[in-house]
């Protein structure tokens, strides 16, 4: 571990800040190892404004518009004073000299007063395209935000383009930079859902959901984990994007439009529906070989209804298999067992929404681990041991899907998190024992990425390595299971790569969907798959949460 305070200079225009920016802050100054240093300031003057004819001949006039009416309206860009914790912190102002249109580069004074306060790392939130020697002043380098995938659009602005393209993710990445533009050094990636129906709202989704990252590199460089740093240069021949004109501004007011009523209507009339199957393969053999056997599909007997989130046990003593069963009259889902021939009972159910009902044994004891996040907390139960008390092994944490492992001397949860995005953030805690509260990983959210964070059944040990399959959310919630090999997991670090994703068969009797994979003994595999279809009881619940929302209630 490194002990040495890490001292944090910020490139910024004032006190004031975004508050996506000011949460970025926060979330670094909360480390009781890092030391603000410094805060430089943009000091270069304000441009001339325009005449009302250069506003009204502007042929990025709709833009501007977007921008004023919508940008400056999303919850990230409101304003935030961070004076009280910047009070003792020292300020620089700088005037860089201007390169070219679009790049600046800092005086050699100002580079030496900066040089004066000795900080590790730059935070950047202001200034422009910056080159020269202030991305070496520090050790660390200056790190900055580009909200978009780099090896898809470079430029801007971001979450624009993806809608423009039709592309099912919108990317963001944290780079320290280099003389490049957009081809620094990597420190954190992610992917989220394009929100194709607002741009404002895509915008928004990245600005909050990258404000851990910054947060996440110091904990790396503190647990010496932060080998990255000193990486090859990112490699890009993406295309360059400037902000729209006119005309491409009509194009995106269409094409939101249309995705807007395209997810309504999906909402109001395509209502989703799971049905469970029974692979006689093993778990280890579908991730080598893919599902390639008949599969036994459990036949659904209730109008209405549906079960998904399959677990079993299967041994010569017991064949249980529970799983989330949902009715849309109630609206609620609770937990039953079923057999293969589709005859359900009644097993645990909750006032609030039960569903992923995990199981895994331990010597002699199945140990069950429902889904509740809801109640805000995982709670362990001992299946056939009724006097043992339900174990709490997160609180106060809404957890969704935790699926849990023990490997290489410990045990590991791994989930994502209903108030962070359900599909998109990978969370990890550890114990030594099972049934002991867990601690969390020191680089939470370890991974950031709708198409393969959120979990999709059993974590399994295969000719010892560890492999854990996950959902791939995109272009709907629980397309696909992507299998993945852990590569790298201790308390303070996390890697994993894609092995194999798995898509429903074309001959099955659900073809939109594939979202559980979990080991049902040793030779046999259980699988969920989805459908759409209208449901009246569906179609109501829908539409009043609609009128609810524009009632503003």
């Amino acid at each position: 571990m490194n002990t040495a305070p890490l001292r944090i200079a910020i490139l910024c225009r004032s006190e004031v800040f975004e508050a996506w920016e000011a949460e970025c802050i926060r979330q670094v100054l909360a480390l009781d190892f890092v030391e603000p240093v410094l805060l430089i300031q943009d000091a270069s003057p304000e441009p001339a404004p325009r005449s009302f004819f250069q506003k009204i001949l502007d042929r990025k006039l709709l833009w501007r518009i977007h921008e004023r009416r919508s940008l400056k309206h999303i919850s990230a860009a409101r304003t935030v004073e961070l004076d009280e914790e910047f009070r003792l912190v020292p300020k620089l102002k700088c005037e860089p000299e201007w390169h070219g249109k679009y790049t600046q580069q800092f005086k050699s004074g100002d580079l030496a007063r900066i040089r004066e306060h000795a900080p590790d790392l730059i935070l950047r939130f202001g200034f422009n395209i910056i080159r020269g020697e202030i991305l070496t002043v520090a050790k660390y380098g200056v790190w900055s935000f580009h909200h978009a995938d780099e090896q898809v659009y470079r430029g801007g602005p971001g979450g624009f383009w993806e809608i423009i393209h039709g592309n099912m993710v919108s990317g963001a990445l944290l780079q320290r930079l280099t003389e490049s533009l957009d081809a620094g050094i990597l420190l954190r990636k992610g992917w989220f859902k394009t929100i194709a129906k607002s741009h404002a709202a895509n915008v928004d989704q990245l600005l909050w959901g990258t404000t851990l990252w910054m947060k996440q590199v110091c904990v790396d460089i503190h647990n010496n984990e932060a080998e990255y740093l000193n990486a090859t240069p990112i490699q890009t021949k993406a295309p360059i994007k400037k902000y729209p004109g006119n005309f491409r501004m009509l194009d995106y007011l269409f094409k939101s439009r249309m995705a807007a009523w395209k997810f309504y209507f999906n909402d109001l009339f395509r209502a989703e529906f799971w049905q469970l199957g029974i692979v006689p393969q093993s778990i280890a053999d579908i991730m080598h070989n893919g599902i390639t056997t008949n599969v036994h599909w459990i036949p659904q007997t209730q109008a209405g209804t549906y079960q998904a989130d399959p677990f079993g046990i299967n041994s010569p003593e017991r064949e249980l298999i529970l799983c989330e069963h949902y009715d849309y009259k109630v609206g609620k889902g609770h937990i039953v067992s079923i057999t293969r021939n589709g005859v359900m009972t009644d097993f645990l159910e909750r006032t609030h929404h039960l569903s992923y009902p995990y199981l895994f044994e331990v010597f002699n004891d199945v140990m069950f681990l429902p889904e509740s996040h809801e109640n805000n907390n995982v709670s362990l139960r001992y299946l056939d041991r009724p006097e043992k008390t339900d174990m709490q092994l997160l609180h106060g944490i809404p957890a969704v899907d935790s699926s849990v492992v023990f490997y290489e001397g410990k045990w590991w949860l791994f989930c994502t998190r209903e108030d962070v995005g359900a599909n998109e953030a990978l969370y990890i805690y550890f114990a030594d024992n099972n049934d002991s509260a867990f601690e969390p990983h020191a680089a939470n959210p370890v991974k950031m990425d709708v198409r393969s964070a959120r979990p999709a059944g059993t974590p399994f040990v295969h000719e010892g390595k560890l492999y854990r399959p996950a959902q791939c959310c995109v272009p709907e919630y629980g397309v696909a299971v992507v299998i993945h090999e852990i590569v790298k997991l201790t308390e303070t670090a996390f890697e994993e790569r894609e092995v194999r994703v798995l898509h429903p068969g074309t001959n099955w009797p659900a073809t939109t969907g594939l979202h559980t994979l979990s080991a049902f003994g040793t030779s046999e595999t259980l699988i969920d798959v989805k459908r759409h279809q209208f449901n009246f009881d569906a179609f109501k619940r829908a539409l009043n949460r609609k009128l609810l929302r524009v009632s503003g209630r």
